[in-house]
Parts: C-alpha cells; sequence; structure tokens
C-alpha cells in the first residue's frame, strides 16, 4: 500500500505548493479528494476541513492549539508556535460520559485560528468505537437493572395481593361453613315434618307431627342466623366461586323458610285427618276382633251340644259388641274430618252388625229347640253377610277417604312445600358437596 502511494505520488508530480503547471497536484486538491472520500463512508464528524492552507503563499497560519482526547483536568496543551495554554477545568464526570475516560489511546488534534485541523494519532477511530461500545455496554446494563427491579416490584406485589386473596378466602370458608352448621340446625323441625308429610298414613306419623311443631320455632330461629352469617360471608367472597356458594346457601336458606311456613300450614291441615286415621284404624281392628269371635261362634255351633251352644251364643255377643264400638270409632272419625266421606265404612260395619245378629238369633233357636226358626233365620243371615263382603270388597283402604279430603282441602299448602322442598334438595347437595371440599 505504501509503495502504492508513493508510485501515485511520483508520477503525479505532487508537491506542497503548486507553481500553476498543468502536471502538478498540490497538496490542497489532495485534501478536498480526501474529504469526498471520508463522506462517502460516513467518517464526515471524525475529520472535518476546519481551515486551509494558504495556496498562493504555501504558509500555513500558525495561530492554532493542540487539544487533547484525554479529557485530563489541568492538562497543558501546547500550540504549534510553542504558547502554552492551561486546559479548561472540568466537572467530575458520572453516568455514561464517565466511560469515554478508557486509557486507550490519546490522539491529538491540531486547530488552527482559520479552521484548519490536523490529527496527531491514527487510532482516534480505534478509540472512539471503544468509548461508543462502553457506553452502550453500561446503557444495556442500566436497561437490564431496570426491568430487573420491575420485576421484583411486580412480583412483591403479586405475592401480597395472593396472600390477600388466600386470606379472604380462608375467613369466607370459615364463615359459610357456620352457615351450613346453622342451616343443619333447622333439620330438628324439618326431617320429622317431612316424614310426617311424606307418609300421613304410617304408623308414627302423629308422633312426627308433634315433634315437628314442638321444633318449629327452634328451626325458625337457626334459619335467621344463618342469615346474619351469610351476609357476613357475602362481603367475604374472593371469587366467583364463593359468590355461587353463597347464592346456593341464599337459597337453601330461603327454601327452607318457605318448606317450614307451608309445611306448617299443612300441618294445621292434616291434624283432623290423622285424627281421622287413629279413630279409623282402630275400628277397623275392631272389626277385625269380631270377625275372629264370630268364627269361633261358628265352629262351636257346629259341635250341636248345648254347653258348646252356649258358648257359641255368647262369641256372637261379643262379636256384636265390638261392631258397636267399630261404628263408634267411625262416627269419631267423620267428625275428625268432616270433609271425608265415611259412607262405605259406614255401610260394612251395619250389614256386618245385622249378620251377626241374624246369626246369634239362629243360635238360640238351636237351643230352644225351635229348628224351622232357627233355618229361616240363618238364611236372612247368609243373605245380610253377602252384602257386608260385597261392601268390604269395595274399601281397598279404610283411611283413603281421610287422605283424599286433607289432600284436597291442603292442596295450595302442600304444593308449595313439594316445591321448597325440591330446592332445598338440590341446594343442600351443593352444600355437601362444598362441606366435602369437591368444589374446592
Amino acid at each position: 500500500m505504501a509503495f502504492r502511494k508513493d508510485k501515485l505520488s511520483r508520477a503525479a508530480h505532487i508537491k506542497r505548493n503548486t507553481h500553476g503547471t498543468s502536471n502538478e497536484i498540490s497538496f490542497s486538491v489532495l485534501d478536498a479528494a480526501k474529504m469526498t472520500m471520508d463522506e462517502r463512508h460516513g467518517e464526515a464528524r471524525r475529520i472535518q476541513q476546519l481551515g486551509k492552507i494558504d495556496l498562493f503563499t504555501g504558509e500555513q497560519e500558525p495561530d492554532y492549539q493542540v487539544l487533547s482526547f484525554s479529557g485530563r483536568e489541568g492538562e497543558v496543551l501546547r500550540g504549534a508556535a510553542g504558547v502554552e495554554k492551561a486546559a479548561p477545568s472540568q466537572s467530575p464526570q458520572s453516568g455514561a460520559d464517565a466511560v469515554a475516560d478508557i486509557p486507550l489511546a490519546q490522539p491529538s488534534v491540531a486547530v488552527g485560528s482559520n479552521g484548519s485541523i490536523a490529527f496527531g494519532d491514527s487510532r482516534s477511530y480505534e478509540y472512539e468505537v471503544a468509548r461508543k461500545k462502553a457506553v452502550r455496554r453500561f446503557k444495556r446494563g442500566m436497561r437490564a437493572a431496570a426491568v430487573v427491579a420491575v420485576v421484583a416490584v411486580v412480583a412483591v406485589c403479586v405475592a401480597f395481593g395472593v396472600q390477600g386473596v388466600l386470606a379472604q378466602r380462608s375467613a369466607f370458608d370459615a364463615t359459610i361453613r357456620t352457615v351450613i352448621s346453622d342451616i343443619e340446625v333447622s333439620d330438628s323441625s324439618l326431617v320429622p315434618l317431612n316424614e310426617v308429610l311424606s307418609d300421613p298414613t304410617a304408623e308414627k306419623a302423629e308422633e312426627s307431627a308433634v315433634s315437628a311443631k314442638q321444633s318449629a320455632e327452634a328451626s325458625k330461629k337457626a334459619l335467621e342466623q344463618a342469615q346474619g352469617n351469610l351476609e357476613e360471608a357475602k362481603g367475604k367472597a374472593a371469587s366467583s366461586d364463593d359468590a355461587e356458594v353463597a347464592t346456593q346457601a341464599q337459597r337453601d336458606i330461603d327454601a327452607r323458610k318457605d318448606m317450614l311456613t307451608s309445611g306448617l300450614a299443612v300441618l294445621e291441615e292434616l291434624d283432623g285427618a290423622l285424627s281421622a286415621f287413629t279413630s279409623l284404624e282402630e275400628a277397623w281392628n275392631l272389626v277385625e276382633e269380631s270377625d275372629s269371635s264370630a268364627r269361633s261362634a261358628a265352629s262351636l255351633v257346629s259341635q250341636a251340644s248345648d254347653e258348646a251352644l252356649e258358648k257359641a251364643a255368647e262369641l256372637m255377643r261379643e262379636s256384636i259388641a265390638k261392631l258397636g264400638e267399630s261404628s263408634s270409632k267411625v262416627e269419631e272419625a267423620a267428625a275428625a274430618c268432616p270433609e271425608a266421606d265415611l259412607s262405605l265404612v259406614r255401610e260394612f260395619v251395619s250389614l256386618r252388625t245385622e249378620a251377626l245378629g241374624f246369626e246369634l238369633e239362629a243360635v238360640e233357636a238351636v237351643i230352644d229347640g225351635n229348628t224351622q226358626e232357627a233355618r229361616t233365620l240363618q238364611s236372612q243371615y247368609e243373605e245380610a253377610e253377602e252384602k257386608a263382603r260385597q261392601k268390604a270388597s269395595e274399601i281397598s283402604d279404610v283411611k283413603a277417604p281421610v287422605l283424599s279430603a286433607y289432600k284436597s282441602s291442603a292442596a295450595e299448602s302442600i304444593e308449595r312445600y313439594e316445591e321448597a322442598r325440591s330446592k332445598v334438595a338440590v341446594a343442600d347437595e351443593y352444600l355437601r358437596d362444598y362441606a366435602a371440599g369437591d368444589l374446592k
């Protein structure tokens, strides 16, 4: 490369100052060409033509000074003419500017008063590149540090937020479990109430009704307490799942209140029916006892002895007496539930009593030796017995007329109770799953 430059210089007759001949090139022409090359390579900022050399005199103006890029405070700047000047004091540098003080190379530039410039170190370009790289590294480090700081702040905020949500969730869970416990207390009345209303004709239905009435007030208080605790739980709900649990608990409480209110109203209608059920059950038991005595009497008549006939007549009288008691119980049932149609039961008892009366008279006729009259009375007995048998076949359930009357009179309350019970069943299932942890 050096050889090429020297060859070009000799071929072009390069001189410092041209004398105007056509085959000589001055330095001023070379400077202009160099500037053009530098600008094409993006280095116009590093090397700029601040002054020029006089083309006619060949003399360079001496009034210039040498500037040092080292940036050291108090360094003496020496001009080309030998005049020393003190460098202006600089304030301490910080941040990205401080990175520029890198001891790579200390190039100097000679600047004349007329704006000319001369470089004293060929490594000034590498120095500038290194400085800018250092600045970029510093800025990248600062940005990374800022990102880390932001992430740390966000993480702390999230941690505190999660902790707060967990605490709120725990408070909600504790309160809603108290609500569930209060709801369960209301079962003391609702369970026996449901038992009696599900099967009013059951053997212990009347006992269950009494238990439901006695515990009704306690159930009402438990539901009111559950409502108060639920209001507190609603304020602690931390998610849509919590809100759904609170909603289901509210539905359960409301449905249970409706169930209790409508159920007690049904019991009011059921009171008479329950009493009628008891009377009719007793009446039918007496009919069965009467039938047993009549059968025993008939077996004795077949023996045809006087002693046997007397015993048979006595049993017949007991059987008829029991039917009388049964008839009284039927009338008690009719009084307890006037809406019930007990005509079939009445007719059956009446026909059965009439038939056994003919049977008793026939036995007494045999005892008196009046055989012909005994045969006539026996025929009347058989005819009355057949009528009683037919009427008995029409009675599927002795309590059915009372049950039908009760359902008809309490239809509205029963419908409301059944609807409330269905809602309670759905809400109870949801709350049981929550209490068991299946919904968490």
